[in-house]
Order: structure tokens, then C-alpha cells, then sequence
């Protein structure tokens, strides 16, 4: 299936990566990010930003879906195969919740990127966990 790329589409996800973390670029980054669907923000950001060797970016999300209704024709098993095609072993990757990873998680982060559960609770939980 052709899973749309709403990272590069016109919500200026992509370019305002490019603004933003420009600085990061060639630096030993740790990133997260919370919801990474097929990956597109994932491949981005390992091409663009962090290019260090020590950089790490990790992903979490459940490959399950939400229920948006956009999310319902998707077949998430395929999705979370096109997010591991794209970006292969490159991350750190946990499948479960972002409270899960958060009830378990003792590292720090220069760069959070908070795109799971579109609910405005859960992003609110999300930025202070």
C-alpha cells in the first residue's frame, strides 16, 4: 500500500525540522520520537540531522494505529514492515505506548518529537513525561 507521507506534506513538518534543528546537524544527538508510523520523519532525520556517529535516534510507537478514522484502511503490520524497510536497524526502536516507554525509560534527550496519540491529552502527557 502507498502510506501517506504527512512528515514531507503540506503541514511544514519537514521544513520546519530543517529550520529548527539545523544547529544539531553533525553533533552527537539523542533524539526521540514518539509515533513513527511508515518512518518518513525517521529516514529524514538520519539523513539530515543526525549524521554524527554517535548520534541516536529512538522510535516508539505500537504500530497499531489510533482511532482516527483516517487510521482504519491501514493494515498496521505492513506499516510497521514499510517503517523497518525504510530505516532498517538505524534506531532504536520500542513497540509500545509512550507511557510504557516513558514508566521505563531513564535516558535524556536533546530532541523530542511528539507526533503519537493525536489526542490532546495524551500529547500534553507525552511533553511532560
Amino acid at each position: 500500500m502507498d502510506y501517506p507521507n504527512w512528515f514531507a506534506g503540506s503541514n511544514g513538518s519537514q521544513d520546519n525540522f530543517a529550520f529548527f534543528l539545523e544547529g544539531m546537524k553533525g553533533n552527537p544527538v539523542q533524539a526521540l520520537q514518539i509515533g513513527a508510523y511508515t518512518g518518513d520523519a525517521s529516514k529524514w532525520l538520519l539523513d539530515n540531522i543526525l549524521t554524527h556517529p554517535e548520534s541516536i535516534l529512538t522510535d516508539v510507537d505500537t504500530w497499531k494505529g489510533s482511532d482516527e478514522e483516517v487510521h482504519e484502511k491501514f493494515d498496521w503490520e505492513d506499516v510497521e514492515k514499510t517503517y523497518i524497510d525504510k530505516v532498517g536497524g538505524c534506531t532504536r526502536r520500542y513497540t509500545m505506548t509512550s507511557e510504557e516507554f516513558f514508566d521505563e525509560n531513564t535516558r535524556t534527550f536533546d530532541f523530542i518529537y511528539i507526533d503519537g496519540s493525536h489526542t490532546a491529552l495524551d500529547v500534553f502527557n507525552d511533553g511532560i513525561s
